[in-house]
């Protein structure tokens, strides 16, 4: 993971050419986890992953390894799956807040809610450059089989992995004796 130079110029512009420390950390928080569900879900395929960097106009996780079309939508949605968490925590934040919360609580909240929606949001417009692009691919009539041979699949890979994983802690235990 790191952080490219146009980063801060970046979040100059997303803040209006204001130095918002907790916006900035909350901004950041949520483009690496957002990142990181697509990472999550790139390693699920058993795929690899190069790198997660934040730039100046997001973030990027840099991926390599043979992806079909339902493999790449899935991906895609990982980022912004990956943000829901951090929308929900934003929500309850907002309904625990006392009218008269700090400054910065209430920058952290807004972060969490508006500015996330907002990225959830363009994140998944159908434009090339942006997951949208692929993301919405997943419910296309010819992707919906292929999309749940692709949940079996990965499910029947877990349970293989369980099993090896029992198989070999038997082996352990009778050696043991």
């Amino acid at each position: 993971m790191s952080i490219h130079w146009s980063a801060p110029i970046g979040f100059l512009l997303f803040f209006g050419f204001q130095f918002r420390l907790v916006g900035w950390l909350v901004l950041a928080a949520i483009i690496l986890i957002h990142e990181a569900g697509h990472a999550f879900l790139v390693r699920r395929f058993s795929l690899v992953v190069y790198s997660i960097v934040l730039t100046g106009t997001g973030g990027e996780c840099t991926w390599a390894g043979h992806a079909t079309p339902t493999q790449r939508a899935i991906i895609a949605w990982g980022g912004v799956l990956a943000q829901v968490p951090l929308l929900l925590l934003g929500l309850a934040l907002g309904a625990l807040l006392p009218p008269k919360a700090p400054a910065l609580v209430v920058e952290a909240e807004t972060t969490l809610v508006s500015v996330n929606v907002m990225l959830i949001a363009f994140n998944l417009l159908p434009i090339p450059a942006l997951d949208g692009w692929h993301a919405w691919r997943v419910f296309a009539p010819s992707n919906i089989g292929s999309l749940w041979t692709t949940i079996r699949r990965a499910s029947l890979r877990k349970r293989a992995r369980e099993l090896e994983d029992e198989m070999a802690q038997l082996v352990r235990n009778r050696k043991v004796r």
